[in-house]
């Protein structure tokens, strides 16, 4: 099939092909970025990235990521999650407001809308 990229890949639909491609040892996540790899967007993967790496050097980085990411370390975690994601909300309101009305970009507004950043800025590094 043609991919969004322009790249010609595959699509893997029946259990045991999938099975194959994900566990069977014979493909590698790692030459996804390699040079002239058919790639899914004209964006490409990260380099050394969890998802673009092959085992045993995946399970290793896999585990102590898995380490910090136990039921009870998310549910600690949670009010802090909580609070980022609200405050990037605001981020996203206000940046589209300040850089696309008038009022903001008018003269003399810029300081107004350098501060509000600042304060959205202070509340996502939780120094509120």
């Amino acid at each position: 099939m043609r991919l969004p990229s322009g790249a010609t890949g595959y699509v893997v639909t029946r259990y045991d092909d999938v099975r194959t491609v994900l566990a069977g040892g014979v493909f590698s996540r790692a030459a996804t970025v390699a040079p002239g790899a058919p790639q899914l967007s004209k964006t490409p993967p990260l380099a050394c990235g969890l998802f673009t790496m092959d085992p045993p050097e995946h399970t290793q980085l896999r585990k102590l990521v898995l380490r910090e990411f136990t039921n009870r370390r998310v549910q600690q975690l949670r009010p802090r999650i909580g609070c980022v994601h609200r405050a990037a909300r605001r981020l996203q309101w206000l940046s589209v407001r300040l850089w696309w009305h008038p009022y903001w970009t008018s003269p003399g507004r810029m300081p107004a809308a350098r501060t509000a950043l600042r304060h959205q800025a202070r509340v996502v590094q939780g120094q509120r």
